[in-house]
């Protein structure tokens, strides 16, 4: 059984912003983190200072599709204090078209009770008036800065957890959701799409790293400019053509290829682009890599 961060806590005189009633449609819409007892404080937001949180590694939904957070200290910095007497609390969020961290900054006003936090009605946390956005939390701000005190049950450190729960998340490599909401399987294939240019600086381009046991099928090469000069192989450290040789490659032709070498390799393979530039002044083309994993 998970403990979701319970916002806002049963009798707690927490104002009942309408927000809360947005996080929920947010979560049903698909939008939310996913918080399990593997991870219960994936995404959460920690006072790192007086002017800087902490967002901890995690995963959440956007519009159901699978997304890895790496994890920020800090994630937001440089965030500025209140004036004298006032309060301002500022929401922090992932912005799903671009997946970020951010931050709202609220409407500073004198609170209502300087030592409560969301107790007050004055002021009210940031309106975020838009569904591209998930708050994970609340902060309180006052003339100090980040507040480091506690409030109730539902802030540690001028911080209110407000991440909302979402129970999955799929693995678009592997499924697709239709317009009307359908789950399609991708039946296993999954891709990998790299750009291969003459002058990358240490003349390897990591292309894929085997997820599982499986089979390469398929290399489309599609040409952006031939290279001049030099060529390429597809394989491995220590094989570095087992994949495709320099003369299959044809790292200097102007044609968009296509091969089907059906090539096993085992789980952590790291199959890569290794050039040899010779007197290449230009030249670049894109690999598309199809692969099926047991």
């Amino acid at each position: 059984m998970v403990n979701y961060p319970l916002f806002p806590p049963q009798n707690e005189d927490v104002v009942g912003f309408a927000r809360t009633w947005w996080h929920l449609r947010q979560s049903g819409a698909g939008n939310g983190v996913l918080i399990d007892s593997n991870d219960p404080n994936g995404m959460k937001v920690t006072r790192a200072s007086a002017s800087s949180v902490n967002v901890a590694a995690g995963h959440y939904s956007n519009a159901g599709i699978w997304k890895a957070y790496a994890g920020a200290s800090p994630a937001i910095e440089s965030i500025p204090a209140a004036s004298e007497g006032y309060h301002r609390y500022d929401a922090i969020c992932v912005k799903l078209s671009d997946n970020t961290i951010v931050r709202f900054a609220g409407t500073e006003a004198v609170p209502d009770d300087a030592d409560d936090f969301l107790e007050n009605f004055t002021p009210l946390p940031a309106d975020l008036n838009s569904t591209d956005y998930i708050e994970l939390a609340i902060l309180c701000v006052d003339e100090n800065g980040i507040r480091s005190t506690d409030n109730g049950s539902y802030s540690v450190g001028g911080v209110c957890d407000t991440r909302p729960p979402c129970a999955f998340g799929i693995d678009d490599d592997t499924l697709t959701i239709s317009a009307d909401g359908k789950l399609a399987s991708q039946g296993g294939v999954r891709k990998a799409v790299v750009a291969v240019p003459f002058d990358d600086a240490d003349n390897e381009v990591t292309l894929l790293t085997m997820p599982a046991n499986g089979f390469i099928r398929f290399v489309g090469k599609v040409v952006t400019t031939a290279y001049d000069d030099g060529s390429v192989t597809l394989g491995k450290d220590g094989d570095e053509s087992c994949l495709m040789a320099a003369a299959v490659v044809d790292a200097q032709g102007t044609t968009n290829d296509t091969y089907t070498p059906n090539k096993y390799y085992a789980s952590g393979s790291v199959i890569k682009a290794f050039i040899t530039p010779g007197a290449a002044t230009q030249g670049t083309f894109t690999l598309i890599l199809e692969y099926v994993t047991v």
